[in-house]
């Protein structure tokens, strides 16, 4: 699935499922909840990658355009941001499967299926 099919997925598509009240409208299920989240994660897992690396490229521009030590030092903390929020999101995720096949879930958390 490519990147805005997923974004407008995530986004745009949240439907309940549930049992109808009296005026028909479905009610929320704990499953709908859950697609919901995993649709979200699915989002920043596309968006993380992207976003760094246009802070990386910013970065990168003010290190070649530096004309002092200040921008050349501000430069570099802009790509090493940009590096640290790659490291923290992949990180979380790494930390979040390792847990979980520790606790012996066997399927994927990842690819929630209901």
């Amino acid at each position: 699935m490519n990147f805005f099919a997923q974004t407008r997925q995530a986004l745009f598509q949240f439907k309940c499922t549930g049992y109808r009240d009296v005026a028909g409208e479905p009610f929320c299920s704990l499953t709908d909840l859950l697609v919901f989240a995993r649709q979200l994660i699915n989002l920043i897992f596309y968006l993380a990658p992207l976003l760094a690396g246009l802070v990386i490229i910013w970065g990168a521009f003010l290190i070649i355009t530096s004309r002092g030590t200040e921008q050349l030092n501000q430069g570099r903390n802009v790509v090493f941001k940009g590096l640290l929020g790659l490291v923290i999101v992949f990180g979380a995720w790494a930390i979040v499967n390792t847990v979980f096949q520790l606790l012996g879930v066997n399927c994927p958390w990842y690819q929630l299926r209901c």
